[in-house]
């Protein structure tokens, strides 16, 4: 299936995370953002500038992910035991050329639970039950665009992993979901971060605009007023890039992360 249109229902929805991630599809190529900030286990802030934004390139395939949440485990002093920064890289280098998204993401999904279960048992990771990593991918795969995430839930004994396709042309933000909520209403608080809407985006340009304000939102003030506890992890250095057909992928101009930016 080519997308060549694009779905004209509003998926006004968002997955709460004390992390602002938004990836759109549009008809001119995919876009995808976060934001910079890292907090420790006190809320205290770590970094501004962290890297959430990977590309993977293959012959067969253009795509783009973002990680959020757990994501490195048994620090030793030195280095964590398992850090899934290192290890999405390594699964996809092994999994090899994509074909479908459906198809791609279960086995990444499958590829990284197990990894991680065998590190559970071999290292004794103890990872804080319920706790949860979530892998966002999308591009193109050939000539076909698409977008779904990997959510790796870390439970007492085990860790089990979901998998989520979106339907063409949907897309929804990580981030606060009485924020979003509130903007999807029609709260004049949130006016100025309404449009463009994320139905039926056409141009690269609308793409990284909604991405922008998807992420921009959860710093206004009055959003940190709402929902304290998820806006106080999010800010820092906004990262955008997109993937196209034409070029793979590509950071926004002003919006590179600070780990790809030359003195």
């Amino acid at each position: 299936m080519d997308y060549a249109e694009l779905c004209l229902v509003d998926f006004g929805f968002c997955i709460q995370m004390p992390t602002a991630i938004s990836a759109v599809p549009t008809l001119d190529g995919f876009v995808i953002g976060s934001d910079g900030r890292s907090c420790g286990l006190e809320g205290e802030i770590k970094s501004d500038e962290v890297r959430k934004i990977f590309s993977i390139s293959h012959k067969e395939a253009q795509l783009a992910y973002a990680l959020m949440g757990e994501v490195s485990f048994g620090h030793s002093g030195v280095a964590a035991l398992f850090d899934f920064g290192v290890e999405v890289p390594s699964s996809v280098r092994y999994l090899g050329a994509p074909s479908t998204p459906w198809e791609y993401l279960g086995r990444l999904a499958v590829e990284l639970r197990t990894k991680f279960n065998l590190a559970r048992g071999a290292l004794r990771i103890e990872p804080t039950e319920g706790s949860e990593t979530t892998i966002v991918v999308g591009g193109f795969y050939g000539k076909m665009q698409g977008l779904g995430y990997v959510t790796l839930k870390h439970n007492r004994n085990s860790t089990e992993e979901s998998v989520l396709n979106f339907p063409p042309g949907a897309s929804f933000p990580f981030g606060s979901v009485p924020v979003v909520e509130l903007m999807h209403a029609g709260d004049p608080r949130f006016a100025q971060y309404a449009r463009p809407s994320r139905i039926g985006l056409k141009s690269l340009r609308d793409g990284i605009e909604r991405v922008r304000k998807d992420i921009l939102i959860h710093y206004d003030p009055e959003a940190r007023r709402i929902d304290e506890k998820a806006c106080s992890h999010i800010g820092g250095r906004i990262q955008i890039a997109t993937v196209t057909l034409a070029d793979g992928f590509r950071w926004v101009p002003g919006f590179e992360a600070a780990s790809t930016i030359t003195p």
